[in-house]
């Protein structure tokens, strides 16, 4: 088996890969290539691609491939601009949760032109996240495949970012609770309730935008908010990871499994990387769209997005603190 090292991304690369299923053998054949699946790399180990389950993060630690399956990493030619990168970045963000374009997708193998649908699939979430930056990686973002991004002439393929993996790595990591999972069930289950009284709702973005015309749902936005799980999701990071927040406690841990030491120095050192490269600083600038939408209508529903990204916020100022603290001694 392999896996794909994420340490050697750069935010805004693209992952082309593929996998032994039913739907992926047929967009192989159907577009003759050896890859079938598109993938956008936003933070530290973390893409957002669309599946069957919508657009959605996942957690690169956790996928593995057959050894015989393709998986190669594009980048442009000319670097881009952090403004470029942002935008590419906060696109995909922004359709998270979006519903899967299934019948598109298929019609995109016999090159379509025209625009299409506010639904996405994975080279058309790609293509439309690059678009909106500015750079057109292929004739038609709305209807591509996979293997039209791999030849875009503005991409360049890197050295592959394979690495193999053992059977007892991959056991120890799949011990352990899959957050990206977790948070693709309450985003869901957020949305699901929504399109029950609103139906043309797609991403999260579009339920809360909702509110701005509609404001007497209000309550059932919010509830649905709370009822999901949606605004305490952050918890069950703080509660497994508890040692990544209180100094004390990466001491206790420390104490107690000594061999853990030089995991932990390398715990700390990617950390303060991943902070000062930016990778959560998006939640920053939600807080202050939040807090804007807050005081200029101060819906229930605002105000939890707000406390939500303030409490996403202050958990990275204590991981840094944490990370620095530890490290200085």
């Amino acid at each position: 088996m392999k896996a794909i090292d994420y340490r050697r991304l750069q935010l805004g690369d693209i992952l082309l890969t593929t996998s032994q299923g039913a739907r992926s053998w047929s967009v192989r054949t159907g577009t003759k290539s050896d890859i079938s699946h598109a993938m956008l790399y936003v933070a530290n180990s973390s893409v957002i691609d669309s599946t069957s389950d919508g657009v959605h993060a996942r957690n690169l630690q956790k996928v593995f491939y057959e050894n015989d399956c393709a998986i190669y990493a594009l980048r442009p030619i000319k670097p881009l601009t952090v403004e470029q990168r942002q935008t590419i970045i906060a696109y995909a963000r922004s359709a998270i949760g979006t519903t899967y374009a299934l019948r598109e997708a298929v019609r995109s193998v016999t090159k379509p032109k025209g625009s299409g649908g506010v639904k996405q699939f994975c080279s058309r979430l790609v293509a439309r996240a690059y678009a909106e930056a500015g750079i057109q990686l292929v004739d038609n973002p709305d209807f591509c495949t996979p293997e039209q991004l791999k030849g875009s002439p503005w991409l360049q393929e890197l050295p592959s970012p394979a690495v193999e993996i053992s059977a007892e790595e991959i056991a120890e990591i799949e011990s352990r609770p899959n957050r990206a999972d977790g948070m693709l069930q309450v985003t869901n289950a957020f949305l699901q309730q929504v399109r029950s009284f609103a139906p043309k709702v797609e991403s999260i973005n579009d339920a809360l935008a909702l509110l701005v015309s509609n404001q007497e749902f209000d309550d059932q936005v919010h509830a649905a908010l709370k009822s999901s799980g949606y605004l305490d999701f952050w918890q069950r990071e703080r509660q497994e990871f508890n040692w990544r927040y209180d100094l004390d406690a990466m001491k206790e841990l420390a104490s107690k499994e000594p061999n853990l030491l030089p995991d932990l120095k390398n715990y700390c050192l990617d950390s303060l990387r991943d902070i000062d490269n930016g990778d959560f600083d998006h939640w920053g600038r939600s807080l202050h769209a939040w807090r804007q939408k807050a005081q200029s209508s101060p819906l229930k529903s605002f105000l939890a997005m707000a406390q939500l990204h303030e409490n996403l916020v202050e958990g990275v100022q204590l991981r840094r603190l944490v990370a620095e603290s530890w490290l200085a001694k």
